[in-house]
């Protein structure tokens, strides 16, 4: 995922102009999306839901 897209639709007002910014702002953002566990839940049940 872009990281434009991935600020934009959390609140950013403006585009990811630097990859500083990006590194110190969105990426912690992103890496706790990804680790978080609401979303580990989801991938478990869409993967029982496929085999049955």
């Amino acid at each position: 995922m872009p990281v434009d897209a991935f600020a934009l639709t959390r609140g950013a007002t403006q585009p990811v102009t630097s990859k500083q910014e990006a590194e110190k702002t969105w990426e912690p953002k992103f890496i706790g999306e990804m680790l978080s566990p609401a979303r580990i839940r989801a991938s478990h049940q869409r993967r029982r839901h496929k085999r049955a």
